[in-house]
């Protein structure tokens, strides 16, 4: 990752990985490594890490952008392996923020939806054993239930079977 337009260029290399954590290392130093053929380990510490969560298997990151366009932006956001997007603060600083989840989905294919006949929410099903209830004005997540496994369909229930709509 290189911070094109800032004065105070800093190549770095950014992992992350099935153990939940993100490390930061300095590229040039990785790039200039003098290294006998051999034996092809350079043992080296990284600038800055992370632990993200504990069960996190970090897929996928990208970094945000900010409306001024500003490259020191360090907040990123990772996607896991469970379905949950990650907002994440990389800087190489004891101020950075800790990660947040910021929202969880289904870890895999939806299986099946049901939406609520007489207000604004559907539930659905997933591969990942999760049974999921949306609204969806709200645009948020009202119960999430993880099951050992994942379903093929889902049915929601009409008011002659729980007048109350209590289960």
């Amino acid at each position: 990752l290189e911070t094109p337009g800032n004065k105070f260029q800093v190549a770095l290399l950014i992992t992350a990985g099935s153990d939940g954590s993100v490390k930061i290392w300095d590229f040039e130093t990785i790039d200039g490594a003098d290294v006998i053929e051999e034996d092809a380990m350079f043992p080296m510490e990284p600038m800055s890490e992370m632990e993200v969560g504990e069960g996190v298997n970090i897929v996928s990151m990208c970094k945000t952008v900010t409306e001024n366009n500003n490259d020191t932006n360090s907040m990123w956001l990772a996607q896991d392996a469970s379905g949950g997007i990650w907002k994440l603060d990389i800087s190489v600083s004891l101020t950075k923020k800790a990660p947040e989840l910021i929202q969880s989905y289904h870890a895999g294919p939806i299986r099946g939806l049901a939406p609520c006949p007489y207000t604004h929410m559907v539930a659905s099903i997933g591969a990942d054993g999760t049974v999921r209830v949306f609204d969806y004005l709200r645009k948020t997540t009202l119960v999430s239930k993880k099951y050992k496994y994942g379903g093929s369909c889902i049915l929601w229930p009409g008011r002659n079977v729980d007048s109350l709509m209590s289960t």
